[in-house]
C-alpha cells in the first residue's frame, strides 16, 4: 500500500527494492508533479504593498518639515543623490496623514537653511566612511562638507575610493583615518598641522615624500602600502619623523634609529620576498 502524507508519496515496493540493493531501510521520497506545481504556486513572489516609510526614501533629514537634528549629532551620515523626479514633487509630497513632508523654503533661503541644519563647523568627530562615491554629485557634495570641517578633531574617511584630499584643510584634527582608499602620496593628504595619530593603511603610498609636514605625529599606520614592504622602511619613516613613537602598532626600537640613506630606499614600491 502506498502511504500519502501532505502530497508526499512513499512507495513500499520502491523502498523494498532499494533496500535490497543498497542494504538500507531508509525510504526514498517522491513528490508528485501535481503537488509540486501547487507548492510552487503557493510560493510565487507577490508584490508587497509599499511601507509608509517609502515616501521618505530620498529625503535628507534637514529637508523634513520639522526637525531639530543637526549634522554634528549624526554618527555616520551618508552622501547620496535622489532621482530627478524628487524635485518635481518636493513641495507637494505628503505622508499617510496628508501632512507635507518637506519644508517650504526655496532658493537661497533653502541653501541657508541646509547649511544651518548641517552645522558641520561645530562637528568635533566626523565619520564619513563607506560612501561609495559613484556619482559626480556625491564627490562634489562630500568635498563641500569636508571644507566645512574646520573644528573637527577626529575625522574618519575609510573605504571611499578617494585619491586626493590635498585641497582640504583640517586645522584642528588630531586623529585621522583615511584607510582603504587610493591615496598614492602623502602629498595628496590634507593639511593637518596638529594631527597626532594618522592611519593610511591599505592605500597606494610608495614614498615618504610629503610625510615631514606631519611633524607632530606620535603614531602612524602604513600597513598594506607599497612603502610598507620596502627595504629599510621603518628606518626611513623614523628618520623623517624622529618624534614618532609607534609605527604600524609597533613601538619604536633602537634598530629603527639606525642611520640609513634615503638614496638607498627604493621609491618604486619594490618589496622583499623571504
Amino acid at each position: 500500500m502506498d502511504h500519502i502524507e501532505r502530497g508526499i508519496r512513499v512507495s513500499d515496493a520502491h523502498v523494498r527494492n532499494n533496500s535490497a540493493d543498497v542494504g538500507t531501510s531508509v525510504p526514498l521520497i517522491q513528490v508528485s508533479s501535481r503537488e509540486h506545481e501547487q507548492h510552487q504556486s503557493r510560493h510565487k513572489q507577490k508584490v508587497l504593498p509599499q511601507l509608509p516609510s517609502h515616501k521618505f526614501q530620498h529625503t535628507i533629514w534637514h529637508e523634513l518639515r520639522a526637525t531639530e537634528v543637526k549634522g554634528d549629532q549624526l554618527k555616520a551620515p551618508r552622501v547620496r543623490e535622489g532621482p530627478e523626479s524628487k524635485e518635481e514633487t518636493f513641495y507637494t509630497d505628503t505622508d499617510n496623514a496628508g501632512d507635507l513632508i518637506h519644508h517650504d523654503k526655496t532658493g537661497k533661503e533653502r541653501v541657508k537653511y541646509r547649511d544651518g541644519q548641517e552645522n558641520w563647523e561645530k562637528a568635533l568627530e566626523v565619520n564619513l566612511s563607506y560612501q561609495k562615491l559613484d556619482h559626480a554629485y556625491q564627490v562634489k557634495n562630500l568635498s563641500r562638507i569636508l571644507h566645512r570641517m574646520r573644528t573637527a578633531e577626529q575625522i574618519t574617511l575609510m573605504d571611499n575610493s578617494i585619491n586626493d584630499l590635498s585641497n582640504q584643510s583640517f586645522p584642528r584634527c588630531r586623529v585621522a583615518n583615511f584607510s582603504k582608499n587610493f591615496i598614492a602620496s602623502f602629498k595628496n593628504l590634507p593639511s593637518m598641522p596638529n594631527v597626532v595619530h594618522l592611519v593610511v593603511s591599505f592605500n597606494q603610498i610608495k614614498s615618504v615624500k610629503g610625510l615631514s609636514r606631519y611633524s607632530k605625529l606620535e603614531s602612524l599606520d602604513m600597513t598594506g602600502n607599497g612603502l610598507y614592504y620596502s627595504i629599510g622602511y621603518r628606518q626611513s619613516v623614523f628618520k623623517v619623523l624622529p618624534n614618532l613613537k609607534v609605527l604600524d602598532g609597533v613601538l619604536k626600537t633602537d634598530s629603527d634609529s639606525q642611520p640609513i640613506s634615503l638614496e638607498e630606499m627604493p621609491d618604486d614600491g619594490s618589496c622583499i620576498i623571504l
